[in-house]
């Protein structure tokens, strides 16, 4: 899989972030807040909280005042990801983004320019990130991979000084699929019967669905009636993981040797498949030689001066 590098100089979100009014009441003084996952409206849609390493990932974040009297003054970062086993940065990966208030962006360096949130009120923003291998780590205790980032603010609130992080935890699924096709006999002529056996494996960690199979020489439509329409492969190394169906194709004039190519295609299970990362394939080939005579073989050899060529 290929590593995406970090931009050194990168915009995540230009949806403004501003103090805007909740409902009014008389709270205890300090500082709170929230880091959700979101998906927009009319992008492809996926289950809550389970994404696929290049996909992107939107956060909606708040900052709270919860003081009736004073002005909060903070400045909004998030680090992102993080070491799910001790929260810490990882060398060379995690990258900390500053919300610029003057120009409503994300930036790579502290720009100075803290949010005023008055009582009773609250900051909103949005973050959006891709979702990077390296950044993509085993969670201590479920074994699963996750992908965790944090939001931060700290500053004052009157005369207060106030610290707020909130940590999110998404997991990071990663799908894969494998085809195996084998044809027997492999030595045979025009008008005889081979038969292919193909076996799909799901080789990753979340059920696959929306099989479909192609073959550059067998007839489509006849090939892919063997998958049933609602297949789902379950995870690697659960049962019903694969699928092995055969196909008898007879020889024709022409075909001779046949080598053809079968791929497969899987979506994770309640995935869009318009999130292309969210599909995978694989391929595989098998060949039928020619049962030729020998004496067929004899005449098609040419002399090289020393031997004959064949």
């Amino acid at each position: 899989m290929k590593r995406r590098s970090l931009y050194l100089i990168v915009v995540v979100a230009l949806v403004l972030g501003m103090a805007l009014p909740v409902a009014t009441s008389v709270m205890a003084s300090g500082i709170g807040g929230n880091k959700t996952t979101v998906q927009n409206p009319g992008d492809p849609q996926h289950p809550v909280d389970r994404y696929v390493i290049g996909q992107t990932i939107y956060y909606s974040l708040m900052i709270d005042n919860r003081s009736s009297t004073e002005d909060m003054i903070v400045k909004i970062r998030d680090r992102i990801p993080l070491d799910p086993a001790t929260g810490d940065e990882i060398p060379g990966v995690t990258t900390t983004y500053w919300w610029n208030n003057d120009t409503s962006q994300w930036v790579l360096s502290d720009p100075d320019t803290p949010v005023t949130i008055p009582p009773d009120e609250s900051w909103y923003g949005t973050f959006e990130y891709e979702i990077i291998e390296d950044g993509v780590l085993k969670h201590p205790v479920l074994d699963i991979d996750v992908w965790v980032n944090e939001l931060l603010a700290s500053g004052t609130q009157g005369p207060d000084t106030v610290n707020y992080a909130q940590a999110k935890t998404v997991r990071v699924i990663q799908p894969g699929i494998e085809l195996q096709k084998d044809v027997t006999p492999g030595v045979a002529e025009v008008g005889q019967n081979v038969t292919y056996t193909f076996t799909i494996t799901n080789t990753g960690d979340w059920p696959l669905e929306n099989i479909t199979i192609e073959d550059d020489k067998l007839p489509d439509p006849d090939l892919q009636a063997e998958i049933p329409g609602d297949l789902v492969l379950a995870e690697h190394g659960e049962e019903g993981d694969s699928h092995t169906f055969t196909y008898e194709y007879t020889i024709q004039e022409g075909d001779l040797p046949l080598e053809n190519t079968a791929t497969v295609w899987g979506t994770a299970e309640d995935f869009d498949p318009d999130i292309e990362v969210a599909v995978v394939s694989d391929t595989d080939e098998a060949e039928v030689t020619l049962d030729a005579d020998p004496s067929i073989a004899i005449e098609k050899a040419v002399w090289d001066g020393e031997e004959w060529q064949y």
